[in-house]
């Protein structure tokens, strides 16, 4: 069955263009500034990303790696997988969203997508990740970023 319809996981923008058993293809707009979705162990589908505009921060399996405007992403079943808009400006500041065509099968596993904008923002314990794992989903801790100093052009510092 296909119909599109529009969801809200959060700040995030989801768009549902096709849904049937085989495979369900929406459009994902993710904010600045913000989280996504952690890195988690799918036991039951696989997704495919195709980056739209912006760029987006994956962690696959143990890699951590950014993708840009015309870059293809796979995350396998059984694979650990997990994004986020790598842009950590607020939009007010030159921060751009990103946009990615996702393409997920099979399709069923959108049910996953449409329970998670019911919580709103991203919940704890039965939220969230009891939402993700009554979907075959294992939801992994986050690991800390380590900060890197890099020169920003524009940056004005005071001491």
């Amino acid at each position: 069955m296909s119909s599109t319809n529009t969801l809200y996981l959060g700040p995030h923008t989801l768009s549902i263009l096709h849904s049937s058993p085989a495979l369900t293809l929406t459009t994902l707009t993710l904010q600045t500034a913000t989280s996504g979705f952690p890195p988690f162990i799918s036991h039951n589908h696989t997704s495919i990303f195709h980056i739209i505009r912006g760029s987006i921060l994956f962690t696959k399996d143990q890699s951590r790696f950014i993708a840009g405007p015309g870059s293809t992403v796979s995350i396998a079943e059984g694979s650990i997988g997990g994004f986020r808009n790598a842009d950590t400006r607020l939009v007010e500041y030159g921060g751009e969203e990103a946009e990615v065509l996702w393409i997920i099968s099979p399709g069923e596993w959108v049910g996953c997508l449409r329970e998670l904008a019911l919580l709103g923002e991203r919940g704890t314990g039965e939220g969230w990740e009891g939402v993700m794992g009554r979907w075959g989903c294992e939801v992994l801790e986050e690991e800390e970023e380590e900060e890197e100093l890099m020169f920003r052009p524009g940056l004005r510092c005071m001491a």
